[in-house]
Formats: C-alpha cells, sequence, structure tokens
C-alpha cells in the first residue's frame, strides 16, 4: 500500500519529478527482480526498494534501501 502524498527529502536534497517538475510524491516498498529472483532460486539475495511515486504523471523513481 502507497503511503501519504508529500515532499520528500533524500540526502538534504528535495526530491523532484524529471518529466513533470512536481515535488509531492507517494511511496511503496517493493521487491527488486523478486519473480527472476524465485524462478532462479536465489531469493535469499533478493533486495527491496523504495519507489516514489510522482503524484501529477506517475512517473516512479525507485531507491535501493540500503
Amino acid at each position: 500500500m502507497a503511503s501519504e502524498s508529500k515532499q520528500r527529502i533524500i540526502k538534504q536534497k528535495k526530491l523532484e519529478c524529471p518529466i513533470c517538475k512536481t515535488d509531492s510524491f507517494s511511496s511503496q516498498t517493493a521487491n527488486l527482480n523478486s519473480t527472476i529472483a524465485n524462478f532462479l532460486g536465489i531469493s535469499k539475495n533478493n533486495q527491496s526498494f523504495i519507489g516514489y511515486i510522482c503524484d501529477n504523471c506517475g512517473h516512479i523513481l525507485p531507491f535501493i534501501k540500503k
């Protein structure tokens, strides 16, 4: 489920959509390559990421969790 829409700060910089320049995003956590990793039997190495979803155009900006 996506989080509430708001301005996001990543490493002291305001996140801005590269497509439409909007600065309001919701976020959702997802698994990176989960289908392929499960098929190959390497899901234990699977990483998750946070996808910031632009409220205006729907463009997704993925950031890998560290």
